[in-house]
């Protein structure tokens, strides 16, 4: 993307380090974003959070107010800030963007495995509603 601080849409599958002989490892989320400060929709579908994401975010200065933001298949992490999220999105989206978080699920068929991937199907839900509910409020 030589031209990448001039994209007003980005969707992709996920961007790729390949600099590592033999591995590929997803490019983090704040790093995609950066490059992109025209963007008013994002669309991931594979998304990478790391212990850096969410400073990393609420410190940009994106250009533009954001209308679509998709995060789809975030790695599941500890790291996972959803207060820093929240600022993230007042700071540089529109009061209507459409915003949609969810999170890799496992892909076993265990009891254990379907248990864990409800969770992490109701933390996308509850984090995209939790940020729209921010969103709204600022309204008032």
């Amino acid at each position: 993307m030589t031209k990448s601080g001039t994209v007003e849409e980005l969707k992709l599958i996920g961007v790729y380090d390949l600099t590592t002989i033999g591995s590929a490892s997803v490019v983090p989320v704040e790093d995609i974003i950066a490059a992109v400060p025209l963007a008013k929709s994002i669309e991931i579908a594979a998304s990478k959070i790391t212990p850096t994401t969410f400073q990393s975010l609420i410190s940009f200065d994106h250009k533009a107010k954001l209308v679509n933001f998709v995060l789809r298949n975030i790695t599941p992490s500890d790291h996972y800030n959803d207060q820093l999220f929240v600022d993230f999105f007042l700071k540089n989206s529109d009061t209507s963007c459409n915003i949609r978080l969810d999170f890799e699920l496992l892909q076993e068929t265990s009891v254990g495995a379907c248990h864990y991937n409800y969770f992490l199907k109701e933390m996308g839900e509850q984090y995209t509603a939790r940020i729209s509910w921010a969103l709204l409020f600022i309204l008032y």
